[in-house]
């Protein structure tokens, strides 16, 4: 620190200013009597004053935006010093011992904008002390503003100051008016588990950190060095945020490898099966590989051992009568001869008291103070890991799956029992635990330093090439901090599943702790969902929100029955974002919204690209929901009028200046690629990616000499990639005639190998071998082509697909003169109704942004874009027109275009069925098959049959993919049923179900009526009532999965059977 910055921070009087000095020196003072004592830089400036309290302020400002209340007593020795810490680096430190021993120290660091303080604690007893909690002191805020008009940010998410009981290891106390906040934390946590409560009043806020070391003996005249807290002010306190996680990645020496993408097993079936996940890896080693697919991570359920709390929890061998009866090696061999990397779930730091396995290690286990193991709800009985023993059990687990098996992802569930302390789940906000209660064989090591120490032999063990993934911090949030700098990814939310209400949970965790992705850990918000049991735009919102912020992507799903919508869903979500693609992801409304609902993603302006933004706005809600924005929030304060293309839409946005407004559907979102307009054309966006450009666009140019624009692509193999080139400037020829924008005379690109391909408007299509000398010899040869380029109001569209894939150059050159006057046009208009039981589907091609669609002659949708629309207001066997109206930017219409549509006859759910006079659960079946459990007479899976809130005496459960088989008695006339999921599966929220009645007779199968699919909140219950054929000899009962996979699908069918 320099003289220069120490004055800067001083009150100007020079007695004060030369008392300063002569502590730098090292001198101590006896008897404090100076008014100040400073230390500071550019950033923060900490005084002490003659009354004892410390201020935090920002050099220059009027006033502190926090007092700390300094124990300084009368004898106190307050010294100034040089500091220096080999990681955090250099600074000034100002220390104050107390008469017991305990010294209190606050330094600041050259050009950190944090005042850090830690406190060391002396046993100057003759005997042994034992702490359990130490708190710092005290820092009361002041930020301009009544407490009541402030947020406070931490762990449990947004929550008034008066709300808030307390965080783990961080807080944040904002206005969110104008984002100005103070951001406080520890950045250690290596023996002690730091908590920030706060109090509020008329007064103000006050933050009380304290630490939890659960028993930290000292002996006679031992010294503790604690933990290290720090606080700042920002401007912006998502800046913080994110300069408080840099400082912990600092202090741990954080270097994280590259973030992978994921499949996980358990949210499509369970642990899955040898054959099921072979196939499975061999389809997405074609399909989604390509697009960065790289784990395929199986999990619970393959392993040994016997439970009655929670997974089984026997690690050093599989299953053998279980899915995988070949070995974990022998499926981690056929993952990673796909190109994949395997992956394995476990729960490495606990068992289970109760397993016979375990009978003669009990001493393996903590204890609780009464002697008893140390049992945890779910996640068994935590081991005791300060004995050698157990240590090395634990590493013949890592070594085995990781070394002799060939994991090399490993995803390590329940990691709060590493730290011998209870389940809290949900834990987010501070509540008290029972850490201090485990008795442990070495008392000197603390239950966090227990588990720092455990997951520092799993990372030595398994070697720096295996992916460490810790699940999940809501379990006991202390295994957050316990964890820093210790696991490559983390769980940061609860488990999620394919609902809505679950699948908010990703986005609510993955914004409280957007600013540690990419700096302490890769946030993983758990999987993401593109099935075709929920809705496509709710399948947009989690997939958008996921690619977006960047944060890990992992999915679940049976990728080979995917509809290739959803399919490819997935594939523009692969891979996410990371920190070292130049792009930063953030919530723009953190401190406003729980869940905040816009986010912009940005890559940063180099020498070969300007600088781009991506907004997304996300509807969380089920009603409707108008977004407004001011553009200074997006970082676009004076750059005059915008224009966005918005993906889902796939089509331009009206023009914008000063504000963004945009309405949402419920439970939707729009994904804006912004630009300022310029007095040239430019890309605004590409198909490749969900980010539009950001990850896939590696250089931009425009040369205004030849009015040429070029670029360079990553593109992927065999998949069409379009450049949406902005035309647009604002300029029409006369008020209400479309923007003319630029035309353009020649589209070309240049593969990897040196082909070359150009087209102009009118050629068509070109195509060529991607063999740089186009040897008609190599029949065999990726084809790449390049479609000629596409004109719409204010856009062009040039679309290619590389037959090789890799970095694909491009240039598009323009006319001198404007491009013609554009005459709005639909063509192509087409209406189908894939699904009986609807929406009318409306396709289109135009060369407009929108469309207003008239259904008999009123108007159904005032802005159709994107050349689709759904019309779910339909009804059976009748007879619409549609009429489009394609109109431009400047309301300039064109003629409309019209089609007829007659629906079919729609099936309706009607009164129940008559009971049936042979009842199902009076027979036996001649086969049965469910796909977990087992079938089941006259009950569900785990109860009695219930519906909603009806119970029903009579019936079967046929978990899904499962199906019964019955001998068809001649004089059975008709099968009559009603069907649905078992009410105990609704809280999951992630069931789906088709059921189906199908007959056997001489010609074979045939199914005589599908229910729709069946899913809780929306269709819950189907009713059967089906004329058997004369000819039918047996009567198959089929529970299927919609696609989704088949967690939770219990398949009741109640008062099911036969009337003759």
């Amino acid at each position: 620190m320099t003289a220069t910055c120490l004055n800067r921070c001083l009150i100007d009087s020079s007695p004060l200013r030369s008392a300063a000095f002569a502590l730098l020196a090292g001198a101590a003072l006896h008897g404090f009597t100076a008014d100040a004592l400073s230390i500071g830089n550019s950033r923060i400036c900490v005084s002490l004053q003659r009354d004892g309290h410390l201020t935090l302020a920002e050099p220059g400002a009027g006033q502190p935006f926090a007092t700390v209340a300094w124990p300084l007593e009368d004898e106190a020795r307050p010294v100034v010093a040089p500091f220096r810490d080999a990681r955090l680096g250099t600074g000034q430190r100002l220390a104050v011992t107390c008469a017991d021993g305990r010294q209190d120290a606050v330094f600041v660091l050259a050009e950190q904008p944090f005042a850090f303080f830690q406190s060391t604690l002396k046993n100057g007893g003759a005997s042994l002390a034992v702490t359990n909690r130490v708190p710092y002191p005290a820092l009361a805020l002041n930020l301009g503003v009544p407490a009541a008009a402030l947020t406070t940010l931490g762990s449990g998410g947004l929550l008034k100051p008066d709300k808030n009981p307390g965080s783990y290891m961080w807080s944040a106390v904002a206005d969110p008016a104008t984002r100005r906040g103070v951001v406080a934390g520890w950045i250690s946590t290596d023996r002690g588990s730091g908590i920030v409560r706060m109090e509020s009043g008329d007064g103000g806020v006050r933050l009380l950190p304290h630490l939890d070391y659960g028993r930290l003996p000292l002996a006679p005249g031992q010294e503790e060095p604690l933990e290290l807290f720090v606080a700042g002010v920002f401007d912006d306190a998502r800046l913080g945020l994110e300069a408080y996680a840099d400082l912990i990645a600092a202090r741990y020496a954080i270097r994280l490898p590259p973030m992978p993408t994921v499949h996980c097993t358990w949210y499509v079936d369970g642990a899955s099966r040898e054959t099921v996940l072979s196939n499975r890896t061999a389809f997405a080693a074609q399909a989604l590989k390509p697009f960065g697919l790289g784990v395929m991570q199986i999990d619970d359920g393959w392993q040994l051992g016997h439970s009655t709390n929670g997974p089984k929890k026997v690690f050093i061998g599989h299953n053998p009568d279980g899915p995988y009866p070949a070995g974990m090696k022998a499926m981690a061999d056929t993952i990673r001869r796909a190109g994949f990397t395997p992956g394995l779930w476990l729960i490495p730091f606990a068992g289970s008291s109760d397993d016979p396995w375990f009978a003669d290690k009990r001493d393996w286990f903590a204890k609780k103070p009464d002697g008893r193991p140390y049992d945890t709800r779910w996640g068994g009985t935590c081991f005791d890991l300060t004995r050698a023993d157990t240590q090395a059990y634990l590493k013949e687990v890592v070594r085995t799956l990781t070394h002799a098996w060939g994991y090399r992802y490993l995803k390590m569930d329940g990691l709060y029992t590493g730290a011998s302390i209870n389940l809290n789940y949900i834990c987010d906000t501070f509540r008290e635990d029972e850490i201090g209660q485990a008795v442990l064989a070495d008392p000197a090591v603390t239950q966090i330093e227990m588990m720092r120490n455990s997951l520092s032999l799993v990372r030595a063990t398994a070697g720096p090439e295996v992916f460490l993934l810790g699940c999940c911090t809501p379990q006991n949030m202390r295994s957050a901090g316990a964890a820093y700098g210790l696991v490559h990814a983390m769980r940061i939310g609860p488990d999620n599943g394919a609902a809505w209400s679950s699948l908010l949970r990703g986005p609510e965790y993955g914004a409280w702790n957007y600013f540690l992705h990419g700096r302490v850990w890769y946030n993983d918000p758990d999987p993401l969902y593109a099935r075709p049991s929920l809705p496509l735009e709710q399948a947009r919102a989690i997939c958008s929100w996921v690619a977006l912020s960047g944060q890990m992507n992992s999915s679940s799903e049976e990728y080979a029955a995917l509809p290739p919508e959803r399919l490819d869903l997935l594939k523009r979500t692969m891979p996410s974002i990371t920190a070292d693609t130049n792009i930063v992801s953030r919530p723009v409304d953190l401190f406003e919204n729980r869940v905040p609902g816009i986010w912009l993603a940005a890559g940063r302006a180099t020498d070969r690209l300007p600088l781009r933004r991506v907004v997304g706005l996300f509807n969380w809600e089920s009603a409707e929901k108008r977004i407004d924005v001011p553009l200074a929030m997006l970082d676009l304060a004076d750059v005059g009028t915008c224009i966005a293309f918005d993906l889902w839409s796939n089509a331009l946005t009206p023009p914008f200046q000063g504000r963004l407004v945009h309405t949402l559907r419920s439970q939707a979102c729009a994904v804006l690629a912004v630009r300022p307009v310029l007095d040239r054309p430019q890309l605004i966006a590409t198909s490749r990616h969900i980010t539009q450009g950001l990850i896939d666009v590696t250089a931009e140019r425009w040369e205004a000499a030849t009015r040429t624009l070029s670029g360079v692509s990553e593109t992927v193999a065999g998949d069409r990639y379009e450049l949406r080139i902005l035309t647009y400037t604002g300029v029409a020829d006369a008020p209400g005639h479309p923007v003319r924008g630029f035309a353009v005379e020649s589209a070309g690109i240049t593969g990897a190998n040196g082909y070359e391909l150009t087209v102009a408007p009118g050629d068509g299509l070109a195509a060529r071998p991607d063999d740089a000398y186009a040897n008609a010899n190599t029949p065999d040869a990726p084809i790449t082509t390049l479609h000629e380029p596409e004109a719409e109001e204010g856009l062009v569209r040039v679309a290619f697909t590389s037959g090789s894939g890799g970095p694909v150059a491009w240039r598009v050159t323009f006319s001198d003169r404007p491009a013609p006057s554009l005459v709005p046009a639909v063509r192509e208009l087409k209406a189908a109704m894939p699904d009986r039981f609807g929406p009318v589907v409306l396709t289109w091609r135009g060369n407009t942004r929108a469309c207003e669609i008239r259904r008999d002659g009123k108007v159904i949708a005032a802005a159709a874009t994107g050349g689709l629309w759904h019309d779910a207001a339909v009804s059976s066997a009748q007879t619409y027109r549609y009429e489009l109206v394609p109109y431009t930017l400047s309301d300039a219409r064109g003629e409309p275009q019209s089609v007829a549509f007659t629906t079919p006859v729609i099936p309706r759910l009607g009164e129940p069925p008559p009971r049936p006079e042979v009842p199902l659960d009076a027979l036996a079946p001649l086969a049965v098959k469910v796909g977990w459990g087992a079938y089941k007479r006259g009950t569900a899976l785990n109860g009695p049959l219930r519906l909603g809130a009806n119970t029903y005496a009579s019936g079967v459960c046929i978990h899904a993919d499962g199906h019964a088989v019955f001998t068809r008695d001649p004089s059975w006339k008709r099968f009559v049923a009603v069907v649905g999921i078992d009410e105990s599966q609704r809280p999951q929220q992630q069931s789906s179900l088709l059921f189906s009645v199908a007959v056997e007779a001489a010609d074979g199968r045939r199914v005589l009526d599908v229910s729709p699919v069946i899913r809780f909140g929306q269709r819950e219950r189907w009713h059967f009532d089906v004329a058997l054929p004369p000819d039918a000899e047996r009567v198959v009962l089929l529970t299927e999965s919609a696609g989704d996979g088949i967690k939770s699908d219990h398949g009741n069918w109640c008062d099911a059977g036969f009337i003759r």
